[in-house]
């Protein structure tokens, strides 16, 4: 073996350590040939052949999200040595946790650093998968066992106490991965017992409105980052400090701190970190220390994943609800091939061994898309295109802070809206809670005072108690909307300056005098669009199509006005949709207004103009778009209601709409 050229070692080593597919633990494998002669373990030591190992990184995962979202000088071969290693590391502690009992889950045998770490790698590699990230998580790592697992000796667990549970990361990412391995396979074939006690245990997360943060900065801030921190009159979000009421208790989503999120702590030292004094070799020879920085970034938020979980086990088609004759798995195999009625997060092959694979019977772009029926008002997350997340990781790396405008020199990807991706027709599915019991939870969030003047008085009810007794009602809307981006032209240079939090932003004398058009130099063509006139300023903005060809149009600036705008109206369902659709708060012909924060990508609607039902505030984040016609993903948040002012608790509840025909 001392003979043999050092390239021939390495490609030794690279086919034992790439099987296809992952069906070995191939850290043991290259254990075992390293222990073969002395040339071999000096060969394929990491520290002195880190290029092997980054090469090995490069064929086992997907690596087109790191090389999109990351720099070359982060993406270095010590790096990807390191996170290797961590990575196998991690799927072996998944796998032999998934068929472990529950003494392994025990505080001594499975410490709160190694969940966390094991945790956020599936999350990571979830959100860069291409297809391959996620064969083996679900393949080999017997992800789906590991998160019930996690389900029956955690959550079960902490859902016995009686207090709400607590924001953690390690909550937040149980959520995310499971709502990134559903499917609608697994939907319509769940057992209702099962589904019953799955929507208990996140119930607190789904209805704890006042309890879980559902943006990164507050929603009543139009426009960040703020451009002077340090002076705050001089931001077009300057407003009072808010005043922490007692009665009512305020909404911590509308009193979240100006300020930076956590860092997450799951895994030491940052995303593709080196640790310090771990020593690697360039060419084999010479030893240098080879200490990275990694990537920090906040955990993604829990209430996102939550609300979808919950209102995607909701669509079910009338056959598939309780009490009714189940299909076979023969009929649900036919009906899953037939025109989109599909499982959407990966494949029949890949989640339920013995059914024939998807990739034989469709190829090209449609193998990569998510398939999900019509009928859903939910799209089932894609695991097949990385693209899709890109902005989810925008948001935990440069929204973390909004005081802080993060120059492109630093290298931490930015958030980028996709113009026109609001334009078209959204159906969806909005969750209220009854007056009743709403204000049961407001009475029982109030702070008892320490010198109680009535001993006799009921005890207060615990909040959890009271949301899981919460009468739920169901309302379906479904919304035509156009964007419209601001364009300075000679006679109108100036964007609409914005107004409050409760009106969507936008100017409580604003006008929409009439539609126009303007002739651009550059692009030459004609633009169509709007003129707008609020405080004595007129505006032209203009009208963005959902059309691929958008993608490329430029975002205005938003460091002095509004930059975008959105208007629509409600209209009736689809015709495809189920019966129990056809009831709405609004009447079709209700208006629809409101901004995009394109710091983050923030939503904010408001529908008025039916005096039954009142005015109503929308804003949400739009979770698994990408970045081509078709992509919109889903549109998840919170409403509340609109004559409350947003420093103040207001009835609220949650909602989840998708673009039609998507």
């Amino acid at each position: 073996m001392d003979t043999f050229p050092q390239e021939i070692l390495q490609l030794i080593a690279l086919y034992v350590a790439t099987p296809s597919p992952f069906t070995t633990d191939a850290r043991k494998d290259l254990v075992h040939l390293q222990s073969t002669c002395r040339s071999l373990y000096c060969a394929l030591n990491p520290h002195s052949n880190p290029h092997l190992y980054a090469e090995i990184f490069r064929r086992t995962w997907d690596t087109s999200a790191l090389y999109r979202r990351f720099s070359p000088s982060q993406l270095t071969a010590p790096a990807l040595t390191h996170e290797q290693q961590r990575r196998w590391k991690c799927v072996a502690r998944v796998r032999r946790l998934s068929t472990a009992g529950g003494y392994a889950w025990t505080s001594r045998q499975y410490r709160k650093a190694d969940l966390l770490e094991d945790l956020m790698t599936m999350y990571l590699m979830f959100i860069e998968s291409d297809g391959e990230n996620a064969k083996v998580l679900l393949r080999y790592a017997n992800i789906m066992e590991y998160l019930d697992q996690f389900k029956q000796n955690r959550i079960c667990k902490m859902r016995l106490r009686p207090d709400m549970p607590e924001e953690s990361e390690e909550i937040a990412l149980w959520l995310w991965l499971c709502w990134l391995t559903l499917d609608y396979y697994k939907v319509i074939t769940e057992r209702e017992e099962a589904r019953i006690n799955f929507d208990y245990l996140i119930t607190p997360f789904v209805l704890g409105v006042f309890q879980y943060a559902n943006t990164f900065a507050p929603w009543s801030c139009p426009i960040l980052p703020l451009a002077d921190p340090s002076s705050p009159s001089s931001s077009p979000n300057a407003s009072p400090s808010p005043v922490l009421l007692t009665t009512p208790s305020p909404s911590p989503n509308d009193l979240i701190p100006l300020g930076p999120r956590p860092f997450s702590t799951a895994i030491p030292g940052g995303y593709l970190s080196v640790p310090a004094g771990s020593h690697y070799s360039s060419h084999g020879t010479n030893a240098t220390n080879a200490t990275n920085n990694g990537v920090l970034f906040s955990f993604p938020l829990l209430h996102h994943a939550a609300v979808q979980l919950c209102l995607a086990q909701e669509d079910r088609l009338p056959m598939f609800q309780h009490g009714t004759v189940q299909p076979t798995n023969d009929q649900l195999l036919s009906m899953a091939f037939s025109h989109g009625f599909f499982p959407s997060a990966m494949t029949l092959a890949d989640q339920r061994p013995g059914l024939p694979p998807f990739f034989d019977r469709r190829a090209g772009r449609d193998a990569r898309d998510a398939y999900t029926p019509d009928y859903m008002r939910l799209k089932f997350p894609c695991i097949v295109d990385s693209r899709r997340w890109d902005n989810e990781w925008a948001r935990l790396v440069g929204c973390r802070d909004p005081l802080v405008s993060v120059p492109k020199s630093v290298g931490v990807p930015t958030y980028r809206w996709t113009p026109g991706r609001m334009t078209g027709e959204w159906d969806g599915r909005f969750l209220i809670s009854n007056g009743e019991s709403y204000n049961r939870l407001l009475h029982a969030l109030q702070p008892t005072p320490a010198n109680h003047p009535h001993p006799d008085e009921p005890v207060r009810e615990y909040p959890v108690n009271i949301l899981e007794e919460v009468h739920r009602l169901h309302n379906f809307q479904s919304w035509s909307i156009v964007e419209y981006h601001h364009r300075p032209i000679s006679h109108f240079p100036k964007a609409l300056r914005p107004g409050k939090a409760v009106n969507a932003h936008l100017p409580g004398d604003m006008v929409v005098e009439r539609t126009a058009e303007s002739w651009d130099p550059i692009m030459k063509r004609w633009r169509n669009g709007i003129l707008v006139r609020a405080n004595g300023v007129q505006s032209f903005y203009e009208a963005i199509p959902s059309s691929e060809a958008s993608s490329s149009l430029p975002i205005p600036s938003s460091t002095s006005g509004l930059p975008i705008l959105l208007f629509g109206q409600l209209t009736k369902p689809p015709h495809a949709s189920p019966a129990a659709a056809h009831n709405c708060w609004f009447e079709a012909g209700a208006t629809i207004s409101g901004t995009v924060r394109p710091w983050d990508g923030l939503v904010t609607l408001k529908a008025t103009g039916d005096p039954r039902a009142g005015n109503f505030v929308y804003n949400g984040y739009l979770v698994g778009e990408g970045d081509r016609e078709g992509e919109s993903g889903n549109w998840v948040g919170r409403w509340r209601d609109a004559h409350s002012e947003a420093i103040t608790v207001a009835w609220e509840g949650v909602f989840a709409m998708r673009k039609r025909g998507e």
